[in-house]
C-alpha cells in the first residue's frame, strides 16, 4: 500500500468539490484548515456563481416598468432582434414577453431603451463581481477573505 501524497489529496478534494455549489464549497472550505490560496479561490467562485445569478435572474426596465427574463436565450434573444432594429430601420415595433404582463408591443425606442438597460443590468454586476474579485485576491489573511460578500 503507497502512502497518500499531496497530488493525491487534492485530487480527492478537487473530486468532493465538484459535487457543490460554489456556495457550498466555500462553506466548507471555512470549516477547514485549507491554506488562505484555497480560501480566495473559493470565494472568487462564490462571488462568481452568484454574480451569474443575478444576471441571469433578470431586470426590471425604467422605461417600461415591466420585468425581463435575462436568461442565456433571452440574451441572444436581445442581441438578435437588436440587430435586426439596427440593420432594418423600417421596424416601428416589437413583441417581446415579459415576465408581469405577457407579451407587451414596444415601440422601436422602447424596445432599444429596454435593451441597453438590460446592458446595463449586466455589466453593473459584472463590475461588482470584478470589485469583490480583486479584493478576495489582494486579501492578505483568511479573516479578510470572510469579510468579502456580495
Amino acid at each position: 500500500m503507497r502512502a497518500i501524497t499531496q497530488t493525491d489529496l487534492l485530487e480527492q478534494r478537487r473530486k468532493e468539490r465538484s459535487k457543490m455549489t460554489a456556495d457550498q464549497w466555500y462553506q466548507t472550505i471555512r470549516q477547514t484548515n485549507a491554506p488562505l490560496e484555497e480560501w480566495k479561490e473559493a470565494k472568487i467562485a462564490q462571488l462568481d456563481g452568484m454574480a451569474e445569478r443575478d444576471i441571469l435572474s433578470g431586470f426590471t426596465s425604467q422605461t417600461t416598468g415591466h420585468f425581463y427574463r435575462f436568461n442565456q436565450l433571452d440574451q441572444m434573444n436581445f442581441t438578435q432582434q437588436m440587430l435586426l432594429l439596427v440593420a432594418d430601420q423600417s421596424i416601428a415595433e416589437v413583441s417581446w414577453k415579459t415576465e408581469d404582463a405577457g407579451v407587451v408591443v414596444h415601440t422601436r425606442e422602447q424596445f432599444l431603451a429596454v435593451t441597453n438597460e438590460a446592458e446595463q443590468h449586466k455589466r453593473s454586476l459584472m463590475e461588482r463581481y470584478w470589485t469583490l474579485k480583486a479584493q478576495a485576491q489582494d486579501a492578505t489573511t483568511k479573516e479578510e477573505v470572510d469579510t468579502i460578500n456580495w
